[in-house]
């Protein structure tokens, strides 16, 4: 028993290339259709497209001045349905790329954001800086980021009329051992006290042992160290 041949109908590689590259591409059929005409009509890409076919010259001097920037990716062109492609890039004509820059930039993104929408699917010599620079200039932009960006402002602290008055306190660690910092807003004095240990205890009886020797305070600063926390302000001196 033998079974019956049959003729497999092959699609052309021309057709599949075409399917492969036109798929992808984010455009209504109209906006194809007007791909398509200013394509045609544009001189330059129809250069590209009769050389292409032709086949490109061996040195990039025999090429007319205004194709020399498609040497480096000569081989990366290809037309497909009278559209020029580099690679999977569809190459956009002069006379539509500002529209494409509004298409890019219309819900405002940043400039890494748009490039990165761009290069998915167009090209055209320059359009990285002509997306960068439509960006900069975008108003709407312009007035978001300044609201956003704006900084806190300092917030300033009023200068005790004597020394002593306030005390600003802070622990911190060098080379593995802590030590206990406080300086006074008057005159900027610093006292540093290395801690043997770092319990609440500990530390508030170095703190008011640095506190005695400058005098009386009336107001002390300092972050929210558990530390500084607890009420533990009773204790002996250290020696």
């Amino acid at each position: 028993m033998y079974l019956q041949e049959t003729v497999e109908k092959l699609v052309p590689d021309i057709e599949i290339n075409e399917i492969q590259l036109n798929a992808h591409l984010p455009i209504s059929p109209e906006k194809y259709e007007l791909l398509k005409k200013q394509t045609e009509s544009n001189e330059i890409l129809q250069k590209m497209k009769k050389i292409n076919e032709e086949g490109w010259p061996l040195k990039k001097e025999e090429l007319p001045e205004d194709l020399k920037m498609c040497w480096q990716f000569r081989n990366e062109i290809t037309c497909i349905d009278n559209l020029l492609y580099k690679g999977l890039k569809l190459i956009i004509p002069t006379s539509l790329r500002k529209e494409m820059l509004q298409l890019i930039h219309e819900t405002h993104m940043g400039i890494v954001k748009c490039k990165t929408r761009a290069r998915e699917f167009m090209y055209w010599p320059g359009m990285m800086s002509a997306i960068q620079d439509i960006v900069e200039k975008c108003e709407t932009c312009t007035v978001h980021n300044k609201n956003t960006n704006n900084k806190e402002p300092m917030i300033t602290s009023k200068l005790p009329d004597r020394p002593s008055s306030k005390l600003a306190a802070d622990l911190f660690q060098y080379k593995g051992e802590h030590h206990l910092l406080t300086v006074d807003y008057y005159s900027k004095w610093p006292e540093i006290d290395k801690l043997d240990e770092l319990s609440s205890s500990n530390t508030i009886c170095y703190l008011k042992k640095q506190i005695s020797r400058i005098g009386y305070i009336d107001q002390l600063i300092s972050r929210e160290f558990a530390q500084f926390a607890k009420r533990i302000w009773i204790c002996p001196y250290h020696n």
